[in-house]
């Protein structure tokens, strides 16, 4: 009896072993027409490949183009963020006020030349113009004839400093600038 099932497992061996072999040739078959499909140009494959009855068009990876999303990003402007841009802005505002001895005209004068577009320069000049119209300081100067060693009394609160708000009203330019200047990059990155 114990060879009969000796006999008998090892024909179900036997058999399993057939069934295996045979289940792995059509499979090998079935790999071997798929690369077959694969490579020859006039098949189903073929034209799938080329997307003549499918889309096959590669979905979108990674976060899409910045240019789409660059208004949500911070801006640093060579490489500076926005209260350091802001800050030399008011220190360049400053400085040109001292120079032109706190005159409109003269400040307006004494400052560098604008390199961008012409309607974007004059709207910047005008906006700093009115601004600095607005300083009581510049009319002062315009009464004692210009002279440089007459003191002038001092800016009243709120012409500078703004009472409340954390951006004066003549160092909102810097604030003009800033978002140009963001506007600008953003409008560049569009047009690529």
């Amino acid at each position: 009896s114990s060879r009969s099932r000796n006999s008998l497992e090892s024909s179900k061996k036997g058999s399993m072993q057939r069934e295996m072999a045979v289940a792995l040739r059509s499979h090998i078959v079935l790999v071997a027409a798929a690369l077959a499909a694969l490579a020859s140009p006039g098949t189903l494959a073929a034209a799938l490949r080329q997307g003549s009855n499918v889309d096959t068009a590669p979905a979108p990876k990674g976060v899409g183009a910045t240019k789409d999303f660059a208004y949500l990003l911070p801006f640093n402007p060579a490489h500076q963020p926005e209260e350091l841009f802001k800050t030399r802005c008011v220190n360049f505002l400053n400085q040109a006020l001292e120079k032109g001895n706190y005159d409109p005209a003269m400040t307006l004068k004494l400052l560098p030349e604008c390199h961008w577009k012409a309607e974007e320069c004059a709207g910047l000049r005008k906006d700093l113009a009115a601004r600095l119209e607005k300083l009581p300081s510049g009319k002062q100067h315009a009464a004692t004839g210009g002279m440089l060693n007459v003191a002038l009394p001092p800016i009243p609160p709120g012409a500078v400093t703004g009472n409340t708000d954390r951006n004066p009203p003549l160092y909102g330019w810097c604030d003009l600038m800033y978002a140009m200047t963001r506007q600008r990059v953003i409008a560049k990155m569009a047009s690529k």
